[in-house]
């Protein structure tokens, strides 16, 4: 039996990589989505609001103007890769496709997957206080890049560091939430198997190694 769950379960894990990997055509979509994502996203949160330097730099005058028509190029060429995209899977239709799911924590031995298990109330708490808090510094660090030349449109060395270090704090807290959400995630749920799931298969293997 205890064989069994083993097989299941590393059939289970290795589900993805007996999918079918997609075409070239949607991987390069993919990676255009991504990219115009993180362009938008550089856009919106690390780039300081540069209308304020029109007041002294005319060259910043019409960076208003810049913002609308660089945000509706993104949504245009978002909206084509998924129009694209949704095309390409109808002619595949028949063809079976890459399943995406989330990784699922396997460890025998795993102190967060403990903790879930014996408090999972306080387990899923302690997580969206870690969000919280978290997201209110992102917030603060980015409303302090955007106003950045509200008050002083000065741009010297010193005022750049400045500027510098309010992009990087910003740039730090996105990573840790991505990797807290992602932690979370992991150790959240459990795996299905047929009839069984990783927790009760973690019981089974420990009593196999006591026995």
């Amino acid at each position: 039996m205890i064989q069994d769950i083993k097989e299941d379960n590393s059939s289970v894990l290795n589900a993805s990589s007996e999918d079918v990997p997609q075409s070239t055509a949607c991987k390069a979509l993919h990676r255009v989505m991504q990219t115009v994502i993180l362009l938008q996203w550089v856009q919106n949160t690390l780039v300081p609001n540069l209308g304020f330097l029109g007041k002294k730099h005319p060259l910043f005058a019409k960076y208003y103007k810049f913002v609308i028509i660089s945000q509706l190029v993104y949504l245009v060429i978002i909206l084509a890769c998924v129009f694209l995209l949704n095309l390409k899977s109808k002619k595949n239709a028949a063809q079976p496709v890459k399943k995406w799911s989330l990784q699922r924590c396997s460890k025998l031995n795993c102190s967060r997957c403990d903790a879930r298990r014996a408090h999972p109330k306080w387990f899923k708490f302690k997580y969206w206080l870690l969000f919280l808090f978290i997201y209110f510094f992102m917030v603060f660090f980015v409303m302090c890049i955007q106003v950045f030349f509200a008050e002083d449109q000065t741009i010297s060395l010193p005022r750049l560091l400045n500027l510098f270090g309010l992009q990087s704090r910003a740039i730090f807290a996105t990573f840790l939430m991505t990797y807290c959400i992602k932690q979370y995630n992991f150790h959240s749920s459990v795996l299905e198997t047929r009839g069984d799931c990783v927790d009760d298969e973690k019981r089974l293997l420990m009593e196999e190694d006591i026995v």
